[in-house]
């Protein structure tokens, strides 16, 4: 990651490895997660975009128990994901969606980390 951070810099691109870390609650184990921001302020005509690069992003939905419809969702994904923040929490909803109602099929307990 830091390779891949340093090369975008050396291109131009103002960017950074971000680690997001939350405690322990009631609905949710404590954790960390960490992902590239960058700011593409290479257009002089609109605003500064903010991009997450999300690398090996596949793997962070893959499941031991699932469900043909889960997997097929899953399989679409990209190794890499590259894009803005409204998109990304799209995909994440989509798929936090799926892996609920298979969980709710097989009368399954949803992990907390699975939720949104």
């Amino acid at each position: 990651m830091r390779e891949f951070c340093s090369r975008l810099q050396k291109f131009g691109y103002d960017s950074a490895i971000c680690k997001s870390k939350w405690k322990h609650s009631i609905d949710f184990p404590s954790g960390e997660h960490t992902f590239l921001d960058v700011i593409d302020s290479s257009s002089h005509k609109k605003d500064p975009v903010r991009v997450i690069i999300e690398l090996e992003f596949r793997g962070q939905f893959k499941m031991k128990k699932e469900s043909k419809e889960y997997n097929s969702l899953v399989c679409k994904l990209p190794d890499i994901f590259v894009g803005k923040c409204d998109r990304l929490q799209n995909i994440i909803k989509i798929l936090s969606t799926a892996v609920k109602e298979y969980m709710r099929e097989k009368k399954m307990n949803l992990g907390p980390w699975r939720k949104q």
